[in-house]
């Protein structure tokens, strides 16, 4: 029983000596820090709430934002065990609900982002789809901000699945579209609709001899059948009753 226990303890330490380095890491590459600086047995043995306030002392970072600390410290407490984990996760996603980074400054990730992430990461790499879909506000968040953030190959990426977008057609195009549909449908209709057999000859019919009624007025009236004479005008004068 004791060596069991001291093997948990001793797997649970190489976690957060694990989490510890890949934060560190992130942090210096975010804040552009000289690794080298700070030995590695400093950030193994060092607890995660130290470690980020030292790491920020060595920079010319800005007063830490509000609540930034309470991250931190729940980065520092996330546990390993799997059933742990989901319910910490649960309580991450609901924190993200209506954010898209932990601090709220609308689109920008803070320290506090690279922390929570470097924290969660291992946890959320290693669960199954179904779980996965439980904590889509967590998913969502890290995807973010694996792509808003250069970590340097530090973290694997999380593969997410995104639905594929379909654009909608162009307006013109789509009224264009539904002109055509309903002009085939008119053109069917008026198939379907039409004479046929017996009304078909009789129509027909009735449309020659209208067209030979036609013709024959044509040919009355053609220019043809006046008698045009041209002559030549040798000597005009005045009528005697004509008026003055």
């Amino acid at each position: 029983m004791a060596a069991g226990t001291a093997s948990k303890v001793s797997d649970d330490f190489g976690m957060a000596s694990d989490r510890n380095k890949a934060m560190a890491f992130a942090l210096f590459k975010r804040l552009s820090l000289d690794p080298n600086k700070y030995s590695s047995g400093r950030i193994e043995s060092s607890d995660m709430t130290s470690l980020f306030s030292n790491i920020l002392c060595l920079s010319d970072h800005q007063v830490p934002l509000s609540n930034e600390h309470e991250w931190v410290a729940f980065a520092s407490s996330f546990p390993n065990d799997g059933d742990a984990c989901l319910l910490a996760l649960k309580h991450l996603n609901e924190e993200l609900n209506l954010k898209s980074v932990l601090l709220d400054n609308g689109l920008k990730p803070s320290e506090a982002d690279i922390v929570v992430f470097s924290a969660v990461h291992s946890c959320v790499s290693r669960l199954a789809n179904t779980s996965v879909q439980k904590f889509p506000n967590v998913i969502r968040w890290m995807d973010y901000i694996q792509d808003k953030e250069d970590f340097g190959g530090v973290f694997a990426k999380i593969v997410v699945d995104k639905p594929e977008f379909i654009p909608i057609p162009e307006l013109g195009h789509h009224l264009l579209g539904l002109k055509e549909i309903a002009k085939k449908k008119n053109s069917g209709d008026n198939k379907a609709n039409g004479p046929s057999g017996k009304d078909s000859g009789a129509n027909e019919k009735k449309k020659k001899t209208l067209e030979k009624e036609t013709a024959e007025k044509d040919a009355e009236s053609n220019i043809s059948i006046l008698s045009i004479q041209i002559g030549i005008i040798r000597k005009a004068s005045k009528h005697p009753s004509a008026d003055r």
